[in-house]
């Protein structure tokens, strides 16, 4: 029997974020006769590592620091790579892009992969432009997870088009079943009069927690009920500066602060209001998975956001990036929040089958297979392998020298 395709993720760590919730549901929704898929983490937060296992995926932690001069990473990777012979080497994020393309590339591997998640003009420097335009070209493929990204990767870092696919992002929707409002905030043990607004995103200046504080300030004075719910790792430890800044204003007690939820579906059904303030987003997974769980959505109209929501209604997208615009529309869908619920219903489904996983895994495996194709790579016909064959999972951590 054929061996199936061998697919090694590389990602900067497994931390309960949207860009490894994505490797999950990646590993849900490609065909597991055709792909035998294995993920490294470079960093030691392995949150996600559990739900990876349960679909019949190798973890491989590496603990190390993501930086671009650690050449443990490069190490470590040509171990796993000469280890693990993959077939397909796909990247995600810039450290894991730049150590994984080149560790692949120097190893012969078949197919390089790497996916840009962002438009990060404000956190990519030059140096840092130089080196993604580089590695593009030992690069089968970039895919861009949105338009507005395949433009920034084009015209600010000067890749060239043809080696851009846009793949748009995906959840695995099958999960994502709405709770009673009532039931889920007597489990988080949230008052069931209280106005909940919700963000889920990791603590970082770019991501709005901060102004989403500054709109609980100004919205408490009017709706006294209302609570601001955020949620996400810390990874540069900037929680601390929002509590300050919460304790400056008078808001401890109606801004909670999460480093994660184990049941997201449970805490979107309690929420009135999905409140991001992001400056800059290349795709907003965070903000699908609310639309997708028909939670009204109020967020700054970043390119990325307004394509999601580019032919529907009923999400409130606020193009001033101002506290005083989006604390001005988010007292707008608290007063109209049944018919916000309404339109919010629409927003599932529509978003539900632009997104749907299925596309998303068609398209994915396509251009993997394509590729392997091209240069020659035996590609396994799916009828060959049994399903009732089991997936090995094994976990291996590399500890920090």
């Amino acid at each position: 029997m054929q061996e199936r395709i061998k697919l090694l993720c590389i990602c900067n760590d497994l931390a309960m974020g949207g860009i490894q919730k994505l490797l999950v549901t990646t590993a849900s929704v490609l065909n597991r006769d055709f792909f035998d898929i294995t993920v490294c983490s470079i960093g030691s937060d392995v949150t996600l590592a559990k739900e990876l296992e349960d679909l019949g995926v190798k973890i491989i932690a590496l603990g190390r620091r993501c930086k671009i001069y650690n050449i443990l990473i490069a190490g470590d990777l040509f171990d796993i790579i000469r280890t693990t012979k993959p077939h397909i080497v796909h990247t995600h994020s810039f450290y894991s892009n730049f150590h994984g393309r080149l560790a692949a590339f120097f190893l012969g591997v078949p197919c390089i992969v790497a996916s840009e998640h962002g438009t990060y003009s404000s956190r990519k420097g030059l140096r840092h432009r130089l080196l993604d335009l580089c590695l593009s070209a030992v690069s089968d493929r970039v895919i861009a997870v949105s338009r507005a990204v395949k433009n920034f990767l084009v015209q600010e870092e000067h890749i060239p088009e043809k080696k851009i696919s846009v793949i748009y992002n995906t959840l695995d929707f099958t999960k994502m079943v709405s709770r009673d409002r009532a039931v889920a905030r007597k489990e988080f043990q949230w008052e069931a009069s209280a106005v909940l607004l919700g963000h889920v995103g990791t603590y970082t200046p770019t991501k709005g927690q901060d102004i989403a504080i500054e709109v609980m300030n100004r919205i408490v004075r009017d709706i006294p009920q209302a609570c601001l719910i955020l949620v996400g790792a810390d990874p540069v430890r900037y929680r601390k500066v929002l509590s300050e800044r919460v304790r400056e204003l008078g808001l401890t007690g109606k801004v909670q602060f999460f480093d994660r939820v184990d049941d997201m579906t449970l805490f979107l059904s309690a929420l009135d209001l999905f409140l991001f303030p992001s400056a800059t987003e290349g795709f907003g997974l965070a903000v699908l998975e609310a639309a997708a769980m028909g939670v009204p959505v109020v967020a700054y109209a970043t390119e990325g956001i307004q394509e999601i929501f580019e032919d529907t209604r009923g999400v409130y997208l606020v193009s001033e990036r101002s506290p005083e615009a989006i604390s001005h529309a988010t007292k707008t869908v608290i007063y109209n929040i049944e018919q916000a619920r309404v339109d919010a219903l629409l927003v599932k489904e529509h978003v539900r089958e632009k997104f749907a996983p299925g596309i998303f895994a068609g398209q994915l495996e396509k251009l993997y297979t394509d590729i392997l194709t091209a240069k020659g790579v035996a590609v396994l016909p799916k009828e060959s392998v049994s399903r009732s064959e089991p997936a090995l999972t094994q976990t291996f951590t590399r500890k920090p020298s």
